[in-house]
């Protein structure tokens, strides 16, 4: 029960925290400044970014799918509509691990078995990862000056700190209950094996994950390369772009802000910097493709969820 309350609160406090951020941000820039940039908007770069996150989004779901094999049990018609609304649970729960729990959850009730998508999920949120985490270290050390790439990385170490902070507090809780402690290495040791069998069976859609994370990547910063020639800023490089949209999305994963809120605004503020973008136009353009990205998943989300529900199936 009281680990129950800690992470209760430790929620609430993120969520604080993140909304905290955000008004001193609006109340850096001066929210009359952010007025001009709204109404200069060109309507078609919106468009333009939303058929972008469309099209990531679609990859997205392919780099899951590939995970899962040759399964005739798992049509990809029947999977996308489960991965979409996963993807909009997860911009609304607290923490990195909604979709991960949603898409989990989604397909076990139609009869996957949970342990098989959890452990290819986690398998490509750690591909993405990494491929986040290159594009942004080799964008900002080849374009952006060495102080912010100082900042990025002691901000790298501070996440890296928090979560090994909360994995002790989370530890010390755990250690009052011995079969808790013995239930959690065997449920590990099984996620290793799955990802490892992921891993040494699809080497090929492992690769293929790989590849077209990348493209999603550069898509995601396309996406935001629009939003800024929606405001104006057409003569921004978008090979600059992109590794300064990885980096500031990495900044999502720090454990101290409901799902990047403000976090992710502000470190959009200083990377941003380095290509004379007004710090009024970023944080329009950051706000902006968070409403953006709410509005395309949870409409699509919302009709699939109205939907039957697809016969039960298992994977082989």
């Amino acid at each position: 029960m009281e680990s129950r309350n800690y992470l209760r609160w430790t929620a609430i406090a993120r969520v604080l925290f993140g909304v905290v951020l955000l008004s001193a941000l609006f109340y850096y820039v001066n929210p009359v400044s952010v007025l001009p940039f709204l109404k200069q908007i060109q309507p078609v770069w919106i468009l333009a970014a939303s058929g972008v996150i469309v099209l990531a989004t679609l990859i997205g779901a392919t780099n899951l799918y590939l995970l899962f094999g040759d399964n005739r049990n798992l049509k990809f018609g029947e999977f996308l509509p489960l991965y979409w609304t996963s993807w909009a649970v997860g911009l609304v729960v607290p923490g990195q691990v909604g979709d991960l729990a949603s898409i989990t959850t989604l397909l076990h009730r139609r009869g996957h078995v949970w342990q098989v998508v959890l452990s290819r999920s986690l398998l490509d949120k750690f591909i993405s990862s990494v491929v986040l985490l290159t594009i942004a270290l080799i964008g900002i050390a080849r374009w952006v000056a060495v102080d912010i790439l100082a900042w990025f990385v002691l901000a790298l170490l501070a996440s890296g700190i928090a979560g090994i902070y909360l994995a002790i507090r989370l530890r010390k809780y755990a250690k009052r209950s011995v079969g808790l402690v013995a239930r959690a290495l065997r449920f590990l040791d099984l996620l290793r094996q799955q990802i490892w069998e992921c891993c040494s069976q699809l080497p090929q859609r492992v690769a293929l994950n790989f590849i077209l994370t990348v493209v999603k990547t550069g898509l995601i910063g396309a996406s935001y390369w629009c939003v800024f020639r929606a405001l104006g800023y057409g003569d921004i490089p978008l090979l600059q772009v992109i590794p300064l949209v990885a980096a500031s999305s990495l900044v999502a994963y720090l454990p101290v802000s409901f799902n990047g809120i403000g976090t992710v605004e502000a470190a959009g503020l200083i990377l941003f910097s380095s290509l004379k973008i007004a710090d009024p136009a970023v944080l329009t353009a950051y706000l902006l493709l968070r409403a953006n990205v709410m509005i395309l998943a949870w409409l699509p989300a919302a009709v699939w969820f109205l939907r039957p529900k697809p016969a039960n199936s298992s994977f082989r």
